[in-house]
């Protein structure tokens, strides 16, 4: 953000920035085992961006999907209970919108060990929709709600003429 802090950065850190998220795609193609964790991670909800970034830099979405279940199950040598979807082994899964490494895909449940846990309920009904509201200062006013339901975009019209955008916190 600052240029003078830019002279204080080293080409090592400069090229390792550069290089890294090429990282498990070269592990990948010299057939090295890896697994990926968020253990040591400062910003556990980076973790996922982290990974499509991977992917963008060329590791191979069945290679991350494998490094993030079946190999550290295997590294623990307990992949005998955990690790991939089969019978007899504890059901530890996630359900997405869309696939998993898509940025767009929100994880609806996380199921551990069987017992179901909701994240993102998609049975709730859409909020999306045009609404006149009438306040004693203003008479009518237009509500256009766009978006999703976690996240909707409001613009107010008042008077048929001025438009006030809105900001939501969740």
């Amino acid at each position: 953000e600052d240029p003078l802090d830019a002279e204080r950065v080293s080409l090592e850190d400069l090229k390792h920035w550069e290089m890294a998220p090429a990282n498990l795609a070269k592990l990948a193609e010299n057939q090295i085992n890896f697994s990926i964790s968020a253990s040591d991670l400062p910003e556990k909800s980076t973790f996922l961006t982290n990974i499509q970034k991977a992917i963008t830099h060329g590791l191979d979405k069945n290679q991350a999907l494998e490094a993030l279940t079946s190999s550290p199950a295997k590294a623990l040598k307990i992949d005998d209970l955990v690790g991939s979807l089969k019978t007899g082994l504890f059901a530890n899964f996630i359900i997405s919108t869309e696939e998993i490494f898509d940025p767009k895909s929100k994880i609806v449940e996380n199921w551990i060990q069987g017992k179901k846990y909701v994240i993102n309920d998609l049975s709730l009904t859409s909020i999306n929709g045009k609404y006149e509201i009438t306040l004693p200062q203003f008479n009518k006013v237009k509500l256009d709600v766009i978006g999703d339901n976690d996240k909707p975009s409001i613009e107010i019209v008042v008077n048929d003429s001025t438009k006030i955008k809105t900001t939501t916190v969740r």
